[in-house]
């Protein structure tokens, strides 16, 4: 589980992105879990994870496809997450919005010797 504080850029369709600065974020990897296949294969497979951002009241939040996060994380600062509704759906509770997500793309920042 990530907990930490950054710049949000949600993707809504048929309108504007939304970019929110310090926003508040929680995000837990989805399990792996293993799939059948119909000729009795086995594989595995990530579930979508839970990515909650505490935000004001959005108009059109349910909409999202895409989630990119910036935040200070020392080698991964920057990552994006499609949201998945083949199992669930985006929730609001209480202030947060949780969001079934999978990540597509986490940049890794070099180290600069000292």
């Amino acid at each position: 589980m990530i907990r930490a504080q950054g710049e949000v850029k949600i993707y809504v369709m048929e309108q504007d992105d939304f970019v929110l600065d310090d926003v508040l974020f929680q995000f837990n990897e989805g399990a792996r879990a293993v799939y059948t296949g119909l000729n009795y294969t086995f594989d595995l497979f990530h579930k979508p994870g839970w990515l909650g951002l505490q935000l004001p009241a959005l108009a059109n939040w349910f909409s999202a496809y895409m989630i990119e996060l910036s935040f200070p994380n020392g080698s991964e600062s920057h990552h994006i997450f499609t949201i998945e509704r083949n199992t669930s759906v985006p929730v609001e509770d209480n202030g947060w919005f949780w969001y079934p997500v999978k990540p597509i793309r986490a940049s890794v920042l070099p180290r600069i010797a000292s």
